[in-house]
């Protein structure tokens, strides 16, 4: 499989910290505590929290922010809320397992906005693919973006890539179609990736006009004209195979003595032994085929043949 792109952990951290501190607020009085508002004992734990985080001492801001989900008169803002900071502290100490568990609770909760939600779902969908459930995160990643509709490459990227880690080509296939598609500036990894996928898929009409696209832009990588040769021989067109290794030579892609001979058996096999002949006994004269006994002889059994 080609190389994938690797998710970057850096945007996580931030958009967690923006949600934690735009869902924040309180008030002094529990009579008086609006739904998206802190009351007042709960509210100056979660400060306390906050500034452990922003000291960079984890432990002690997740002790704090257990002891405040532990009041018994928390409402679902308040609930979400700690659940959420209670998830990027976890992030932030490399527990991945636990910051999904806590990010979920948020959402259950019930006290997020819908784009909180929607936010909150991305991210759980991120981590899911940090952590190494590619599978879980792709189809997370499908879900929220089945449901917000959105287009943004990035995000089909990531879908793309978490089943293609989780060896899901199947599903990985439309979703790399419709980013290829999107791309303005397509790179030699995204060919690859089309090109592996379609292989994978057996679709070998496709994979051959990946290969065509491929040989436009690189038209002396060895290794496309090999594939394109492979994907020929294999659907049984053999003397389509040779003519495309005859162009390879004629491109100057055919230098070994075993590649030589192989073009030098082809135009014999095709019943052209004036080009079998004269490849042969060139590249004998240019000391890239050897002057042994089995080349001599078979060049003399070619002009023998010769009507």
């Amino acid at each position: 499989m080609p190389e994938t792109y690797k998710l970057k952990t850096r945007p996580i951290r931030t958009v967690l910290t923006i949600m934690a501190m735009s869902l924040f607020g309180f008030s002094t009085s529990i009579a008086q505590v609006g739904p998206r508002e802190f009351h007042d004992q709960s509210g100056r734990m979660v400060m306390k929290a906050m500034e452990f985080s922003q000291e960079g001492n984890f432990v002690k801001a997740t002790e704090k922010l257990k002891e405040a989900r532990a009041l018994d008169y928390l409402n679902s803002y308040e609930i979400s809320t700690i659940e959420t900071m209670m998830g990027m502290n976890a992030y932030e100490q490399n527990d991945l397992k636990a910051a999904i568990v806590h990010f979920r609770r948020a959402i259950e909760s019930g006290g997020l906005s819908e784009a909180e939600v929607s936010t909150t779902e991305s991210q759980i969908a991120q981590l899911l693919i940090a952590n190494g459930q590619y599978m879980s995160g792709a189809q997370a990643f499908e879900t929220w973006i089945k449901k917000n509709g959105s287009t943004d490459p990035r995000y089909i990227k990531y879908t793309m890539q978490a089943y293609m880690q989780a060896e899901a080509y199947k599903e990985a296939l439309p979703w790399a179609e419709t980013w290829f598609a999107q791309l303005e500036t397509k790179e030699r990894i995204d060919y690859d990736h089309m090109h592996f996928l379609y292989n994978e898929n057996e679709m070998r009409t496709e994979q051959q006009e990946i290969i065509e696209a491929m040989l436009k832009r690189w038209p002396q990588d060895r290794n496309l004209w090999d594939s394109k040769i492979s994907l020929l021989a294999y659907g049984g067109r053999e003397k389509e195979a040779y003519l495309v290794l005859a162009e390879m030579y004629e491109k100057g892609l055919l230098k070994s003595e075993r590649d030589l001979m192989r073009l030098v058996e082809y135009h014999a096999h095709y019943g052209d032994l004036e080009a079998a002949q004269n490849l042969l006994w060139e590249e004998m004269a240019n000391g890239r085929i050897s002057n042994s006994s089995d080349n001599l002889n078979l060049l003399d059994d070619i002009r023998n043949s010769k009507p």
